[in-house]
């Protein structure tokens, strides 16, 4: 499996519901490494949420890569309890690669990510 790309939960419009389901997709494994990228080339900085999801029963991590932007010198490390999950809005500056993608790192493939694209 390669790597996992995530697809967009896209809000057009204040005050005003989207159908579906934000789904996680799991990180897929790319050399190794098990991988999801998410495209923010469309969009700007504040108008991302990411979500992370831990399937697993025992703890892991998720980590966002550094970006190739000038701002971009460390990656962004976050701890996942046992079936829990966090969110996180990225700054662009940061964390956004040549092709305008974040790239998330999974422990393993039980590291899922969803991406939410806000008016």
């Amino acid at each position: 499996m390669a790597k996992t790309t995530i697809t967009n939960v896209e809000i057009n419009k204040f005050n005003t519901a989207v159908a579906g389901k934000i789904t996680t997709a799991a990180c897929g494994s790319d050399g190794g490494n098990y991988v999801a990228e998410v495209d923010f080339s469309k969009r700007s900085d504040d108008k991302m949420l990411l979500i992370l999801e831990n399937a697993a029963a025992a703890s892991k991590t998720a980590t966002i890569k550094a970006g190739t932007k000038l701002q971009g010198v460390e990656d962004l490390p976050i701890s996942l309890a046992s079936s829990s999950g966090a969110v996180v809005v990225v700054e662009s500056g940061k964390f956004v690669n040549d092709a305008g993608k974040v790239v998330i790192h999974g422990t393993d493939a039980n590291v899922k990510v969803a991406a939410v694209a806000m008016p």
